[in-house]
């Protein structure tokens, strides 16, 4: 898993094949990122605990009809952006 943006239409249908040009007319744009230490490595932090076999991944969607917000769609000045956070365990 590594952290990436899809985008998606009005519908739900994931875009593929999308440029920087295109992305703008993308009503839903999704951003999924994990966490990494500051070694850069794939590790959180729990309950004051630090883990290389837990992984923090948060995944923001954004509203963006009409491409108004350009690429400031997951800042915080969009109040249409949801943010989910969630601990994966490493399958080994």
């Amino acid at each position: 898993m590594s952290s990436t943006n899809r985008y998606f239409d009005e519908q739900g249908n994931e875009l593929t094949n999308v440029g920087s040009s295109n992305a703008l007319n993308c009503i839903y744009w999704v951003n999924v990122s994990l966490s990494t230490n500051s070694s850069g490595s794939n590790s959180t932090t729990f309950l004051g605990n630090s883990s290389t076999n837990l992984v923090t991944v948060t995944v923001m969607v954004a509203n963006n009809p009409g491409g108004s917000l350009g690429s400031n769609v997951f800042s915080g000045s969009n109040p249409n952006t949801i943010t989910y956070t969630t601990l994966i365990g490493r399958n080994r």
